[in-house]
């Protein structure tokens, strides 16, 4: 049996070839639907209304309930959908314990191999940084910029980049102020960082 057959019949306790029914994100999308409907004090058919008013969609309740249960897989017109009924960010559906999640806590989303910490999943789901903890090792400028011209629309990756830019420069004339001013380093030394 190849590797990774078996490691999905490990990890997930299921038919070797089978793929599993719904994986942290999908959990995660499911959890934030109740939660969400149930903070607006609306049952099952209540959403599926206002699905129907607010976002021209249709998920019937029983369907509304399915999905809570994870009987029921989401689409992603059926994510947007719901974020517009809920007036939220289809990303906000995405990210695991959306209203108890802690920053520094670990989460998991599909397709990456370990849990991050809160912070660095929700920057990496509204595209302001890459999802591995180790994602920024020296060099790595070349793979931020590449992951958000993928990743943006042009006119917002260029805003990113620009301000990621500035960002770097500020900390680089602060080290160097701080190295001159304990001595460590002559002023005639310090480039302004533009070379």
């Amino acid at each position: 049996m190849n590797r990774v057959l078996t490691d999905k019949v490990c990890q997930y306790g299921r038919v070797v070839g089978k793929e599993p029914d719904f994986g942290p994100s999908a959990r995660a999308v499911a959890e934030n639907v109740k939660q969400f409907r149930t903070a607006a004090g609306w049952n099952f058919t209540e959403l599926s209304e206002r699905l129907s008013e607010v976002a021209d969609w249709s998920i019937n309740a029983v369907g509304i309930r399915r999905i809570e249960q994870r009987e029921r897989r989401v689409t992603p017109d059926d994510l947007v959908a719901l974020a517009v009924a809920f007036g939220v960010s289809p990303v906000s559906l995405l990210m695991p314990n959306l209203k108890t999640v802690g920053q520094l806590d670990q989460i998991e989303f599909t397709g990456l191999h370990s849990p991050v910490r809160a912070e660095v999943g929700w920057l990496w789901l509204t595209a302001q940084d890459l999802p591995t903890p180790d994602a920024h090792p020296p060099g790595s400028a070349a793979k931020f910029f590449a992951f958000l011209e993928r990743a943006c629309p042009s006119w917002v990756s260029t805003a990113l980049a620009d301000r990621w830019r500035a960002d770097l420069k500020a900390q680089r004339e602060r080290a160097n102020r701080e190295l001159v001013e304990a001595g460590w380093l002559d002023e005639s030394d310090v480039t302004d960082g533009d070379d």
